[in-house]
């Protein structure tokens, strides 16, 4: 991902962004730090959501933006847990995606203010044969 974005940069001439490897769950910057910290359908591969977004919540400045991209699932425990189950299936580094509801309620544990939701209908198209990892 780190190379694509450096790539990505470079041919945009972009010359005033740094790129470093780190754990979402413990990031290595100060207090406010940042005027806008974004999290692009990511979220749901993390060990401990409520964690990272409470540290997107650290670094970012009083008055700044956490901006945030990620899958949903419906509010039916029964549904989700099916999506999140072939979910992980389909792609083993799946953790967990969150009812929107859910997200909103950790983005208020760790301090923030939403002001803006917004969903899109995705569909989810799996093939019996092609869409699993083979199993060893």
């Amino acid at each position: 991902m780190l190379d694509a974005a450096r790539k990505l940069a470079n041919e945009r001439c972009i010359v005033n962004i740094e790129f470093r490897p780190a754990d979402v769950h413990s990031l290595p910057f100060e207090d406010n730090k940042f005027d806008l910290v974004t999290n692009r359908i990511a979220l749901h591969h993390y060990s401990d959501a409520r964690k990272a977004i409470g540290e997107m919540a650290r670094v970012c400045k009083p008055g700044g933006i956490v901006a945030l991209t990620d899958n949903v699932v419906p509010p039916d425990k029964v549904i989700a847990g099916h999506i999140n189950h072939f979910e992980k299936m389909r792609d083993r580094s799946h953790n967990w995606a969150y009812p929107a509801a859910r997200l909103e309620a950790m983005f208020a544990d760790a301090g923030l203010k939403v002001e803006h939701t917004e969903a899109f209908p995705k569909e989810i198209e799996y093939s019996i044969c092609g869409s699993f990892p083979r199993q060893a």
